[in-house]
């Protein structure tokens, strides 16, 4: 129990979304975009750039484009000029499949990322088809082998492992066996409905609370297009400002209930500014209201606790 106690805190490598060093699975239809949103994801971990309003942990990136490289630079350049970012020095691509059923091919790879200048904080395998060549996906055994693969790259480096996966021919879950959802800390399920991509976090482990639902839209960007929130569903950005990062950390110093008064006094913070943090906390669901007596006392929730791991 002591040696379970000290085991670290779940962390996010995009908050309720992505969980560092997990396995998560996005699946879609096939030309529904998924491609766009998975290296979305991945260049915003690569810069450390809120991921559709949601706070990212910055860390290198190797995208597997197990499809070829056809269409990449377009997409890579596109999402580079929309987003005003110049480089992006932490991230790799492999342009060809990783057959991770294939024990040699696996230790292989791993290999190759070891030499890399930081070990991957994200490695992206676009798609589980490309990277089970030979193999069934409607097997249990061969999802199997091929998850213990993924676990391979996982254990090694300590990189979180997304893996990109078409739907079934009904379109409202993934493709295959079963054993791939039992072994995924999350699922990702991509829609497209008239024309606006829908994503829903349909499964997450050990988390609480759900993420909301996200409504993007392809824009064109020169020869190529970028993952855009769709009008109307832009939501205010969770990133914490330094104050507001200050005023949390100081909260979850104290007590279990703390009064403003105390909260205040030990933050420093100015009392204005300081109940207005106080007011984009509660709004982000990272602070609620307990009873303290004679008067209001304040706690720190679970969101608020994952919202200090990341950086």
């Amino acid at each position: 129990m002591e040696d379970l106690q000290r085991l670290p805190p779940l962390t996010w490598l995009i908050d309720q979304h992505l969980p560092a060093g997990g396995l998560a699975v996005l699946y879609g239809p096939s030309g529904g975009g998924k491609s766009f949103v998975a290296l979305d994801m991945g260049m915003s971990v690569a810069t450390g750039t809120p991921w559709a309003g949601f706070a990212t942990k910055s860390g290198p990136v190797v995208y597997v484009s197990a499809e070829g490289a056809a269409g990449l630079q377009q997409r890579v350049n596109a999402w580079t000029r929309a987003r005003g970012v110049k480089t992006v020095e932490m991230l790799r691509f492999c342009l060809q499949p990783i057959q991770l059923m294939d024990e040699m091919a696996t230790r292989d790879f791993i290999q190759e990322l070891e030499k890399l200048p930081s070990r991957p904080s994200l490695v992206i395998f676009d798609t589980l088809a490309r990277c089970l060549v030979g193999g069934d996906e409607n097997s249990s055994r061969d999802v199997g082998l091929f998850v213990h693969g993924v676990d391979q790259v996982r254990a090694t480096t300590g990189a979180a492992v997304m893996i990109v996966h078409h739907t079934g021919k009904k379109g409202n879950s993934e493709r295959g066996s079963s054993a791939l959802r039992a072994a995924a800390d999350a699922m990702l399920s991509l829609q497209v409905e008239n024309g606006v991509i829908r994503l829903k976090v349909d499964k997450l482990k050990e988390a609480p609370g759900v993420a909301p639902v996200l409504y993007f839209r392809l824009k064109q960007e020169g020869n190529s297009c970028v993952v855009t929130l769709a009008d109307g569903h832009a939501r205010n950005q969770t990133v914490l400002t330094e104050q507001q990062r200050r005023v949390l950390e100081t909260l979850s110093r104290l007590s279990d209930v703390s009064t403003a008064s105390q909260w205040q006094t030990e933050s420093g913070i100015p009392e204005s500014s300081f109940f207005r943090a106080i007011k984009t906390l509660q709004d982000f669901g990272y602070v609620e209201t307990r009873d303290a007596g004679k008067s209001k006392g304040y706690t720190l929730t679970d969101k608020g606790r994952q919202a200090l791991t990341l950086t």
